[in-house]
């Protein structure tokens, strides 16, 4: 079934009502999501049926329904990718080995991720997925044609769809039997996202959206899924999958080594970095309330900074099994995360001049306090003139004035090797005129970037494997 799916800025334009000249997320760097499809042909195990009564379940699935299956998941693939929030990944594997234990629910057994996962060990790599959707046919009647269990140890996401046998399969399941073949593995993937919202504090029920909010059309609800996807979907029950979502899948996350939870959350909920074993530092703001049941199991957390006080951290609610969370340092009324400066030789001129201020390099990026760039520029046509506001917390720039050398100006390389760089609550301002720039403070002076600096101030920086860094003064800035 062919079909025209908008792309992600116009799906947007149509439910946030902007105009198409609204800037969107760069489409050409979405985050990359790995899918596995496992078909398992095989089931030889003891389970329940949709009214809870035991059945024994042995069946062997069909080369039919192998295709059907292999078919919706392509499907699901081409659907995902036409949306615009991730580069969808689909890998499909057959499992051969005979699945002899079940996993029960109030709807009847599955494949759960314990009984799966020593099977698709020997065959995949489970740690390069974001989610799993098992497939089988169990010959049991379910309640589910898809059901969402527990995640994978690692934190791969995991569902189940039940085929139940060739018959009920070719007869529901197939292409041009089924309306959209790929709806079930959306809807599953979409219960696993529910849970990834609630990583980030935010809420969406699936299930309340599209039964108060959507009408099926041919028997499917894909524009209610498309909505929820796209974060605009109707009604009072959330709007769908948080962008911050796409870009930080179970793979990514696996993999941090910071994170910064966002400004406004009140809580960090359950199990939320389960299994991020590289996380090591995390900057908590203070209108966190409450930090949920095992939401750092199986990360070496070691240290926190928190944006509030002790007294505040200690009314912190912490559920149980966070040791590493306990036991790590927690820095108080911390600003973010910081940063590791290096001390640097780099090479600089102004004007042609040699010039020797103090200049540390912070992920790949040279910064300068701004004093020693006044000092350097002091007498030209460029010269500015630095001070501080208190009730403003900034530091403020007036072009045209010239300024006078402090006894710290211009010290030359640091020494001491590597030194912690703060974020920096200190805005800037230049002639009365807030300016935006990434500021750290490091043994309690602000460094900008030279780039910053030459923007807000209108002077001309530039770099080449020759000359290294120079100012120009009697340039405009430039990119």
């Amino acid at each position: 079934m062919k079909k025209k799916i908008l792309s992600f800025a116009l799906a947007l334009t149509m439910c946030l009502g902007l105009l198409p000249g609204t800037a969107f997320a760069d489409e050409s760097n979405l985050p990359d999501w790995y899918f596995l499809i496992a078909i398992f042909k095989n089931v030889d195990a003891d389970g329940i049926d949709n009214d809870g009564v035991k059945q024994h379940a042995k069946y062997s699935m069909t080369q039919d329904e192998v295709n059907v299956a292999r078919e919706s998941a392509k499907q699901f693939e081409e659907y995902m990718n036409q949306l615009g929030v991730m580069r969808t990944h689909v890998d499909i594997v057959e499992v051969e080995a005979v699945v002899t234990e079940l996993e029960e629910s109030k709807d009847g057994s599955y494949i759960g991720a314990k009984q799966a996962e020593p099977l698709l060990k020997s065959k995949v790599d489970l740690d390069k997925y974001d989610h799993v959707t098992c497939v089988a046919s169990l010959d049991i009647n379910t309640g589910y044609g898809g059901i969402t269990g527990n995640v994978f140890e690692n934190g791969t996401g995991h569902s189940c769809l039940n085929y139940v046998n060739k018959e009920y399969c070719l007869s529901r399941w197939a292409p041009g039997v089924y309306p959209w073949p790929p709806a079930y593995h959306v809807h599953e993937f979409l219960h696993f996202m529910e849970l990834m919202n609630q990583k980030w504090d935010k809420e969406f029920g699936l299930h309340n959206i599209m039964e108060k909010f959507y009408e099926r059309v041919n028997g499917e609800y894909e524009e209610c899924y498309t909505d929820i996807i796209l974060n605009c979907a109707k009604g009072t029950d959330g709007t769908g999958v948080f962008p911050a979502v796409w870009q930080y899948p179970p793979h990514m996350r696996r993999a941090m080594r910071e994170w910064t939870v966002l400004p406004e959350s009140t809580s960090i909920r359950d199990w939320t970095f389960q299994s991020c074993t590289a996380l090591t530092r995390l900057a908590i703001p203070a209108s966190v309330t409450s930090i949920g049941y095992a939401a750092f199991w199986g990360t070496n957390v070691t240290d926190i900074y928190y944006g509030g006080t002790e007294d505040q951290w200690k009314a912190i609610q912490i559920g149980e099994f966070n040791d590493p969370l306990t036991k790590a340092n927690i820095h108080y009324n911390s600003v973010g995360i910081p940063a590791t400066a290096s001390p640097t030789n780099d090479k600089l001129t102004v004007d042609g001049a040699a010039a020797n201020p103090r200049v540390y390099k912070i992920d790949g990026s040279n910064y300068f306090k701004i004093r020693d760039v006044a000092a350097l520029l002091n007498r030209s046509e460029k010269q500015f003139a630095v001070g501080y506001d208190g009730t403003k917390n900034a530091v403020t720039a007036t072009t045209g004035q010239g300024y006078d050398k402090q006894s710290g100006d211009l010290a030359g390389a640091a020494t001491g090797g590597n030194q912690s760089a703060d974020p920096s609550n200190d805005a800037i301002y230049v002639d009365g005129q807030k300016i935006e720039a990434e500021v750290y403070k490091i043994n309690g002076s602000n460094y900008f970037k030279l780039r910053d600096l030459g923007k807000a101030l209108n002077f001309y920086v530039g770099w080449s494997a020759e000359r290294g860094m120079y100012i120009e003064t009697d340039k405009p800035y430039s990119e």
